[in-house]
């Protein structure tokens, strides 16, 4: 074989060899990102399930008129109209059906 043949298939060789380098850094670099895009999506869906949980909390204190008190985790109540407080500024008040009522 001619030296000029060996040197084509050896520059071949070596561009297939690159050509498979590059591919497999990307798939490295795509597997890298999909934990990151799985961690934002479930921060987000925590945010909306937290967001919803409020919503209900209010809806509660509007149509029962009773305190629910914050979680561990929970900063301070929010208010029905959405005014946040401390839980020892709100008053409490007996739920519907009570005693009191008759």
């Amino acid at each position: 074989m001619s030296e000029t043949r060996e040197r084509y298939e050896l520059k071949q060789s070596v561009s297939t060899l690159e050509d498979q380098m590059r591919g497999l850094m990307l798939e490295d670099r795509e597997e890298k990102q999909r934990p990151k895009k799985k961690l934002k999506v479930a921060q987000e869906e925590k945010e909306q399930m937290e967001q919803a949980f409020r919503h209900v909390v209010v809806w509660i204190r509007q149509h029962f008129g009773v305190e629910i008190p914050p979680s561990v985790d929970e900063e301070r109540p929010i208010e029905a109209n959405g005014d946040v407080t401390t839980f020892n500024d709100t008053q409490p008040s007996e739920p519907r059906g009570s005693p009191r009522d008759s």
